[in-house]
């Protein structure tokens, strides 16, 4: 019972690692038209370092290199936090001169900002074997992290390749033997917000993939709002004898779901033919 309860905190900071590699690998593909995404530029690469790494060293490190290798990663993770922290400290003193706030604010803002960057580092060396942890503890964490992490990255590699298939046979299904066609987000880089360069036709499977798959975020059309707004992940046009029938894929139905657009927030980007997915190549 007590080496079951020792165990515990090595499977919990494994399991955050999964958690946060997941969540930077869904969010790795989501950016905004006409500029690069905040969590790409900034955020991913202070959050990567922890569960990238921890990976790594699971993958690569053999027996009479185990516990040296780790007391490696754990020191470099000590000194990147120690280095994020002095960073946000540099930048919150320069603009402090300028932001006109008082000290104790600026010392709050500084703090909430070295916990949200440091809190990957913070799991990590809160829960995960110490420097001076025996040989079968480390060993534990290492196949902890194998087991979890591997098999949290094989579930997402499959489901993104089962969606292809999940996707298509809905499409055919809402089609009910029409012409149709499907339509992804068009480019996520370039600075055009016209809504023509809002789409573009899915010109092979792999654009069904489920990380290729995913909405951006795009500017409000109506010049009345501000802020951004999801576009679709992906548009199914429905040929009928009244018109195009539009519908957009739904993750949390696993289905397309339909819609009534606007003129000014859709146009259409596909021909409508039949059978329009079996046409398509894999790449």
């Amino acid at each position: 019972m007590a080496d079951r309860a020792r165990s515990l905190p090595s499977i919990l900071a494994a399991a955050l690692c999964v958690l946060a590699l997941c969540y930077l690998i869904w969010s790795l593909d989501r950016t905004y038209y006409g500029q690069t995404s905040s969590l790409v530029g900034i955020a991913w690469p202070l959050w990567a370092f922890v569960p990238v790494v921890t990976l790594l060293w699971a993958i690569v490190a053999v027996r009479p290199w185990r516990t040296r290798t780790y007391v490696w990663m754990r020191r470099a993770v000590q000194v990147q936090a120690i280095g994020i922290s002095l960073l946000i400290l540099a930048l919150a003193f320069w603009l402090s001169g300028d932001s006109g706030l008082p000290a104790a604010a600026i010392a709050a803002i500084s703090a909430n900002a070295i916990m949200l960057a440091l809190l990957p580092n913070i799991m990590f060396l809160g829960l995960a074997p110490r420097v001076d942890a025996t040989e079968d503890a480390i060993r534990f964490y290492q196949r902890a992290q194998l087991v979890l992490s591997g098999g949290a990255l094989a579930v997402i590699f499959l489901w993104s390749f089962a969606n292809i298939a999940i996707v298509a046979a809905q499409a055919g299904r809402a089609a009910a033997g029409a012409p149709y066609c499907l339509q992804v987000p068009g480019s996520r880089a370039g600075s055009s917000q016209a809504l023509s360069d809002r789409y573009r036709p899915a010109g092979a499977l792999m654009d069904l993939n489920g990380f290729v798959m995913q909405a951006p975020k795009t500017w409000l059309v109506e010049p009345s709002k501000t802020g951004t707004q999801l576009a679709f992940h992906c548009v199914l046009a429905v040929k009928t004898a009244s018109g195009i029938v539009w519908r957009h894929w739904s993750y949390r139905q696993q289905r397309f779901v339909a819609f009534d657009p606007k003129p000014q927030t859709m146009t259409l980007a596909c021909a409508p033919r039949l059978n329009f997915v079996r046409n398509l190549p894999l790449r």
